[in-house]
Formats: structure tokens, sequence, C-alpha cells
């Protein structure tokens, strides 16, 4: 699934992605994928930015 896809599967479930955008990783900061709900706008996964997509992929999979 590409990071398109996903970002699609997730806004149908009423969360959304974030993605990083620090180019110094560092512990608060990952580098990867973030989860928020679109409604509350509070994150549900990743909220060091820890996930990769296939991460991304899995949580969707357990929700649908």
């Amino acid at each position: 699934m590409s990071e398109r896809q996903a970002r699609y599967a997730l806004s149908k479930l009423g969360y959304g992605l974030h993605k990083s955008r620090v180019h110094n990783i560092h512990a608060d900061n990952l580098g990867g994928y973030s989860i928020y709900d679109l409604y509350g706008n509070y994150v549900v996964a990743g909220s060091r930015f820890e996930l990769t997509i296939d991460d991304v992929v899995d949580w969707i999979a357990e929700r649908s």
C-alpha cells in the first residue's frame, strides 16, 4: 500500500496521517509517520513519528 492509499484509507476511518519533516532525527522525532484523529486533532499512534508505512498499514488493518 502506498502512502496515498494509506491516507485515503485513514480518512475513511476518520483519521489522518502526518509525515515528519525533520532533517535531523532525534529522540522526539524519529522521522516516520504519525496517525491523528481528524475531528479531535490528537495523535492516536506514533506520537514520536516512529511509525513506518508498514506500521500504518497494519494499524489500518486492525481497525478495518
